[in-house]
């Protein structure tokens, strides 16, 4: 066996290896061996602080192997590869084996990996990490997101990425956990398969896939997709709902329990998630089937967004349905907004309202309208245009109606009318109570047959 080595001396700084053929060229020749005898060769350097060669067997057959110590680096066209200790085979470096710190630096695609181990293969142009394999991606907005997992193969021409084994994602804003994953340096996206999870500060998501884009942020979960959420809300929170008080201690219920917040847990299901937060206003939205489900509120919808960073805004489109279970009360219909800050919400396009018996939470009256506003901070529920109330016993119309929640009566005014054992009754002013199934007229009552 021929061994050449090339030691440090003290004090002399020896200089950087370019390659085996031209081992005394200057540092900063640019020589490529065989450029012009092979165009589509990929060109081959390499150097390193110190060089050992030697003659050794390599998968059988005979081979000369050059051992870089000292800062070792090999560059795959612009791509460098660098460690503590590189052995390469061959005067091309056919194979290379990295040994120690190794990185990986693709500065085109803002790609970065690091692991302990690293094996390259230049005929088929990738390099497979061990040891701690990890991936730093920054994006235009300087935001970092490092992804790591049992093994890392990088395919070098194509600017593929294969991850093995745990899978895991974070940055600022999140952490996912999931198994064997791909990335793409042309789209920016990571896809993972096989139910993977998503951590953040008091949520918890998963889906049967996940999308997440390195350089906006976004974050897609498609199939079966469920979130997990808990929350610190007050009585007088500006929810979608509004808690219910305590009739006789209604004052005093609210003060107590504004200082006490109360830990609510949610669960929101959808086909398709998608969070957004590299544009304002951020979002996070559900796509088919959605749902959420906690102890006091039921909702669902076909679409349901979320926009700011504090869900300062909520939509909702395509059969709506809002079942508020501490006041019995479902609202519905096919386009709804909610203004956080202004603890409002409004449903249009065929809205509804279903009053339901506190015992048994059958729908005791129905109202629809043209549109249906809701103020929580007031506890009120405004009707407006063509309201009409359906009750047990009677039918009411009018233009517009208010349902107070704490006191559980519909006030409808605007020409009321009242239709019971076809009789019509026309008041200025009609008070019904649908848990009780009563009514009362005042401001003038007019009475004439059912036409």
């Amino acid at each position: 066996m021929l061994i050449i080595s090339f030691p440090l001396f003290s004090g002399i700084q020896p200089p950087i290896l370019i390659g085996p053929d031209n081992i005394f060229e200057a540092p900063n020749s640019n020589y490529i061996p065989n450029k012009s005898n092979n165009k589509n060769k990929i060109p081959t350097r390499w150097g390193g602080a110190s060089l050992t060669q030697m003659e050794k067997t390599y998968n059988g057959f005979p081979m000369t192997v050059f051992i870089l110590g000292g800062g070792a680096w090999i560059y795959h066209n612009k791509i460098k590869l660098s460690s503590s200790e590189i052995e390469i085979v061959g005067e091309d470096a056919i194979r290379a084996e990295l040994k120690g710190r190794v990185e990986v630096e693709d500065e085109e695609n803002n790609s970065y990996f690091y692991a302990n181990k690293g094996s390259y293969d230049k005929v088929t142009e990738k390099i497979l990490l061990e040891g701690r394999p990890r991936l730093f991606y920054t994006a235009k907005d300087k935001q970092k997101t490092k992804i790591s997992a049992d093994r890392i193969t990088r395919y070098l021409n194509e600017g593929r990425t294969v991850l093995e084994g745990k899978v895991y994602i974070q940055n600022n804003d999140l952490t996912v956990i999931g198994e064997d994953a791909n990335y793409n340096d042309n789209t920016k996206k990571l896809e993972i398969s096989n139910r993977p999870f998503i951590f953040s500060r008091k949520r918890f998501l998963s889906a049967e896939k996940l999308i997440y884009d390195t350089e906006s942020g976004e974050v897609s979960l498609n199939d079966s997709t469920f979130l997990i959420q808990t929350s610190e809300e007050s009585e007088n929170s500006n929810s979608l709902i509004s808690a219910k008080k305590d009739k006789k201690n209604n004052q005093a219920t609210t003060k107590e329990q504004e200082k006490t917040p109360i830990i609510l847990e949610t669960i929101f299901q959808a086909d398709k998630m998608i969070h957004q937060n590299s544009k304002e206003p951020k979002s996070t939205g559900l796509y088919g089937n959605a749902k959420i489900y906690r102890k006091d509120l039921e909702f669902s919808a076909e679409i349901l967004k979320s926009l700011g960073s504090s869900g300062d805004i909520i939509q909702a489109e395509k059969d709506i349905k809002m079942f508020d279970i501490l006041n019995h009360v479902i609202l519905s219909g096919n386009y709804l907004e909610h203004f956080k800050v202004k603890e409002y919400s409004y449903i249009k396009d065929n809205p509804k309202i279903e009053l339901l018996d506190k015992n048994n939470q059958k729908v005791e009256s129905t109202i629809t309208s043209v549109i249906i506003e809701r103020f929580i901070d007031k506890k009120e529920i405004v009707t407006r245009g063509n309201v009409k109330i359906v009750s047990q016993t009677s039918t009411a119309k009018g233009e517009y109606a208010t349902y107070f929640e704490n006191e559980e009566k519909i006030v409808l005014e605007g020409n009321p009318s009242l239709e019971r054992d076809k009789k019509i009754l026309h008041s200025g002013k009609i008070i019904i109570y649908p848990q009780e199934d009563r009514v009362l007229l005042s401001e003038g009552m007019n009475l004439k047959g059912a036409e």
